[in-house]
């Protein structure tokens, strides 16, 4: 099995997982049991949809710290996701996550897949990965808020 077979493999898992147990304790117990030591960080974002065109950004670090997420919605409704960490053991990491809200749930997620940690461009000593998560309109922005729950995979 490739390295990016076993990224999607991962990333199923992780997806259903998310589906089943959407509050933190299950899920982290569930995902632990499933990918036992490669499982290495988890963490989730809470991202209110700002009225409409003006921007928003918020972020959070994951779990053990080591891996800081970001989302924001720019001017004019485009939503990105980024991840960034300082420590070089999770450089080349797969980061799977979903995006999804309270109401969004039951009929599925909003966006989701996996980003994995290279090189930063502008900060030496520093590892991003960037995903564009698409429009509120292509969202479906379907409650107040919407929730990114993330996992990093580790060998």
């Amino acid at each position: 099995m490739g390295k990016s077979d076993a990224v999607g493999l991962a990333w199923e898992g992780i997806r259903e997982a998310m589906a089943r147990f959407p509050t933190e304790k299950p899920l982290r117990e569930h995902l632990s049991r499933c990918h036992g030591a490669s499982l290495l960080s988890m963490g989730a974002l809470v991202v209110p949809w700002p009225p409409s065109g003006e921007a928003l950004g918020v972020s959070g670090r994951s779990d053990d710290h080591r891996l800081i997420a970001a989302a924001w919605i720019a001017r004019g409704g485009e939503a990105w996701l980024a991840f960034e960490a300082d420590d070089p053991s999770l450089a080349g990491r797969p980061i799977c996550f979903v995006a999804y809200t309270e109401e969004s749930l039951s009929s599925g997620f909003l966006a989701g897949g996996s980003v994995w940690l290279g090189r930063s461009r502008s900060a030496s000593g520093r590892f991003e990965g960037r995903w564009w998560l698409g429009r509120p309109r292509e969202l479906g922005q379907a409650g107040p808020t919407m929730v990114i729950r993330y996992a990093i995979l580790g060998p």
